[in-house]
């Protein structure tokens, strides 16, 4: 949001400079940016140098002052007197403002930037409505800031409707931040996104303040940043702080009787609530209730034509809890519930109740048992929580296990990540140890809690219910593992995991506690640590091994009936296939797995389903559909349990930005550079690199993609498959370090199925790059049109196909073959048009152009070899004259025209008539 506040400064700033002087009228509430962006504006102007700079903010406290703000302004300027004289007349007044605010160098224009101008005092606004016009006329820039005051008719007013009449006068509308615009803040400060739930919350406590979510970004330590993106919130203290600030509200005591109780029972609603509503609990309370009286004050407002109401500030209801006596609140809340159903019934009688009564715990019990049933775990966790409230001893430690277990069985353990401490203040038992190691796992930032796990899975007692949470934790260990560079310790952890799993019941109705009958699943946690026993197998590059073991492994994921686990199980083979550059396999079973996320319990691999199946459409050429899935998991980043896909995905965010052109991947690459910071590797390490090169070779900055691809940025790197050394490659030979290009080709010939693939572009394409490039190489065209036509027969992905046939016909061109380039350049075309590469179809239009004259020159040549008898005849036929025309004209036979048409077409190369036209001029323009 900064960074794009910044670039529209500078298109305005562009636009007055082009149209020498204009107006831009900023419009909006208090805190939402308008003086951040005026100040963005103004380092704009500064960096450019367009010319001379004025700023001025009005003040309240000066407002009832006649032509105080004039004299802030005048003080701007080099006028020799800034104090302004009452009794000279306004035009006086305004003459003297022109005069110091008027006249500056060709070339540059004059910036008047003006703050708050609502707080602009009656005379002086009398004056700028009278100059504005007037100093935009004479090349000034004026922007103004200010609050709208609807029905008022302020400077603002007057302005925004004079600027409907200028095509050079523009307003701008500020409005509070929405939820996408926080997390678009977050990830262009951060270089991180944050949750969707957690933009919400901030928003909440600040209103959608621009200025106050600056404040709370602000607040965060380097430490904290620098962690951000294994967090799924940020610290609880800076929520307090802005909580404490949004507390000034307006005080509903000052209401009267009737408009107080409308207020109260919309606050604690704590929802939008139907006007009857209102009206009915107060009937019950016996009171007379005025919600228009409470409208008219500024803390309700009235949605869908008046039917409902709700609080005006989002804190309203904390505001009002705070300042509402118990017994009151409890009126209220009775009534509320008495006149709701089901799940909100329960809790207004939750939020009224001090104990947990053996009725309501029945009604807890149905509502969680039917909230489950409806798939909202959200319904589950505000009633659980509620009752965590009224309960103590023996029961609440119940209610906190209920709640946690709920939520680690739907992959959902980073809610309840606040429950941790509770959790392990609980009685010592392996119920108790299970949750807290599971919650543990959702700690990104943490180490594997080894010892903790070790210690549950010695323990020696033969219940079904020990074995399962056994066999549990110890796959949520593997998966903790997997978050490490420990691929020898993995391959040691995965037999004992099955070994568990190989013990654990067979049912769920073996076990007697009901609550942990969700982890049983031993055929399929079987597959899928299967699956993951193939990931060190990718890592040492046994190709061979992995090839012998994979159809077996997929014929039984397809195998298993529709479910999350059948995720897990394909998502683990898919990045096995694409690491062996196996691609359609992978796709096919990708898209399988990608299909089954809909309406289903959330997998364990939920992110590494979305992001290996968005992967495999962008290498596809499905690009738009690549980024629909990577914008959609981004929503939803959050959610995963492999905490390294939100990198990924921003990684791949910024590639497909880069080669659509539609975006400026620099946010998203930030993010992903994060990568290189986790202590573990998981899918796609190689993504930021291939990004990052992308970036690089289309800005054809060539050294750079050298630097990128140094050995030791990616030496650490267990589990690359090298595609960025393909852009390396191609980088020396553009850089005309031959002789090092030549030996990276003949490494990656060795690498060729194993360490490296031909997914980025193929061995037959560098090798015509480089014999066409290389001087030394005394390739002939022929030798350079077969490694061309080789490489685009090979090259399977549309994008490096396209970039091949470009190349091809580029050599064409060069060689004198511009025929032969044509039907290149135009596949080509197609394919990045279909694409929707616009970098690349930028690139291509300046080939063709080149080709265009190529083939004019080519053309030309042909035609100095006419004589001049067939000159004058293809002169006379480009200019439309026929066979009989020609001979009348030049008074000879039609068949001696006939012949001389004959040779003109021989000489020119040209099959028709219709084409001599443009071999003599050039093509139409």
């Amino acid at each position: 949001m900064n960074t794009k506040r910044a670039r529209e400064a500078e298109i305005y700033l562009d636009a007055a400079g082009a149209s020498d002087g204009g107006l831009l009228l900023l419009l909006g509430e208090s805190g939402t940016g308008k003086t951040f962006f005026l100040r963005r504006l103004r380092e704009a102007a500064e960096a450019a140098a367009v010319g001379p700079i004025h700023a001025a903010a009005a003040d309240e406290f000066e407002s009832e002052i006649p032509y105080s703000f004039i004299e802030r302004l005048m003080s701007t300027t080099p006028a020799a007197r800034t104090a302004i004289d009452p009794a000279h007349s306004r035009i006086e007044i305004a003459r003297e403002v022109l005069l110091s605010l008027s006249g500056h160098p060709k070339g540059t224009i004059r910036t008047v930037l003006l703050d708050d101008v609502h707080w602009v005092d009656a005379a002086s606004e009398r004056v700028l409505r009278y100059v504005a016009p007037r100093l935009v006329s004479q090349g000034v820039f004026l922007v103004c800031s200010a609050r709208p005051q609807p029905g008022v008719e302020t400077l603002a007013w007057h302005l925004s409707d004079e600027a409907q009449l200028h095509a050079n006068w523009r307003t701008v509308e500020f409005t509070k931040l929405s939820v996408s615009d926080i997390r678009e803040m977050a990830l262009e400060r951060f270089g991180t996104g944050i949750s969707a739930k957690t933009a919400e919350r901030i928003q909440t406590v600040t209103d959608g303040s621009f200025s106050r979510v600056s404040s709370m970004f602000d607040g965060l330590s380097p430490e904290e940043i620098q962690g951000l993106h294994l967090r799924s919130d940020l610290p609880a203290r800076l929520y307090q702080q802005h909580d404490g600030e949004q507390r000034l509200l307006p005080d509903h005591q000052m209401l009267n009787d009737a408009g107080r109780l409308a207020v109260e029972i919309v606050a604690l609603a704590a929802e939008t609530i139907d006007s009857a509503t209102v009206a009915h609990v107060a009937e019950m309370l016996g009171d007379p209730v005025d919600a228009a009286w409470a409208v008219r004050q500024g803390l309700l407002v009235e949605v869908d034509f008046g039917d409902r109401l709700a609080a005006a500030h989002p804190l309203l209801t904390a505001s009002v809890s705070e300042n509402l006596s118990e017994s009151r609140a409890q009126e209220i809340l009775h009534a509320l519930a008495s006149h709701s159903q089901g799940h909100r019934s329960l809790v207004f009688e939750l939020r009224a109740a001090k104990a947990l009564t053996p009725e309501l715990e029945a009604r807890v019990r149905d509502d969680v048992t039917a909230s489950l049933g409806q798939g909202d775990l959200g319904l589950v966790g505000e009633t659980l929580r509620r009752c965590l409230d009224l309960t103590t001893g023996e029961a609440r430690d119940e209610v906190l296990i209920e709640l946690t277990l709920h939520y680690l069985q739907h992959k959902a353990g980073f809610l309840v990540l606040d429950l941790l401490p509770e959790v392990e203040a609980l009685p010592a038992t392996p119920l108790r140890e299970c949750i807290a190691i599971l919650l543990r796992v959702y700690r990104f930032e943490d180490q594997v809690p080894r010892e903790r796990i070790d210690a549950l899975l010695g323990v020696n007692d033969p219940s079904p219910e020990m074995r399962t949470l056994q066999a549990f934790v110890s796959f949520l260990a593997v998966i903790a593992i997997m978050r490490s560079r420990d691929a020898e310790g993995l391959l040691e952890f995965i037999p004992r995991a099955k070994e568990l799993w190989a013990l654990a019941p067979e049912s769920p109705e073996e076990l007697t506690d009901e609550r942990i009958r969700w982890m049983v699943a031993p055929r399929e946690y079987e597959l899928i640590l299967d699956g993951y026993s193939l990931v060190p197998l990718m890592i040492e590059s046994r190709t061979e091994h992995l090839a012998a073991l994979l159809p077996q492994a997929i014929e039984r994921a397809k195998a298993l009936r529709p479910s999350e686990h059948k995720i897990d199980v394909i998502v683990s083979l898919v990045g096995t296939l694409i690491s062996l550059n196996t691609l359609d396999t992978a796709y096919e079973l990708a898209h399988e797995g990608y299909e089954l996320l809909e309406g289903r319990p959330r997998p364990w691999a939920g992110g590494g389903m979305r992001i290996t199946y968005a992967h495999l459409l962008a290498l596809r050429g499905e690009l738009t559909e690549a980024l629909r899935v990577v914008t959609d998991a981004e929503e939803r980043a959050h959610e995963f349990l492999d905490a390294e896909v939100r990198l990924t995905l921003s990684a791949l965010h910024a590639w497909l930005a880069a080669v659509t052109g539609t975006e400026d991947p620099a946010p998203y690459l930030l993010g992903a550079q994060r990568l290189y910071q986790l202590h573990w590797e998981g899918y796609g390490i190689d993504l930021v690199l291939i990004a990052e090169v992308e970036i690089a070779s289309l800005a054809g900055n060539h050294r750079e993609v050298i630097a990128l691809t140094e050995p030791g940025r990616y030496r650490s790197f267990t589990s690359t498959r090298h595609g960025f050394l393909t852009y390396r490659a191609l980088s020396l030979i553009e850089l005309a370090r031959f002789d090092e290009a030549a030996v990276l080709i003949e490494r990656l010939r060795g690498l060729d199925g194993a360490e490296w693939h031909e997914t980025y572009g193929t061995i037959s394409w560098l090798e015509a790059r480089l014999a066409d490039s290389r001087p030394e190489s005394h390739a002939t065209w022929a030798e350079i049109d077969a490694l061309y036509r080789a490489a685009a027969e090979t090259t399977e992905l549309p994008l490096y196909r396209a970039r091949t046939l470009r190349d091809h016909g580029r050599a064409a061109v060069a060689h004198g073959e511009p025929d032969k380039a044509t039907p290149l350049f135009t596949e080509s075309k197609r394919i990045f048009t279909e694409l929707g590469t616009r970098p690349d179809l930028e690139t291509l239009a300046a080939e063709e152009h080149l080709l265009r004259d190529a083939v004019h020159t080519q053309e030309a040549a042909a035609a100095m070899r006419l004589t001049s008898r067939e000159r004058e005849i293809a002169e006379l036929i480009a200019n439309g004259g026929s066979t009989s025309d020609i001979a009348q004209t030049l008074v000879i036979s039609p068949a001696t025209v006939r012949f001389h048409v004959s040779n003109v077409l021989a000489k020119l190369g040209l099959t028709s008539r219709g084409e001599i036209a443009h071999a003599l001029r050039g093509p139409i323009t």
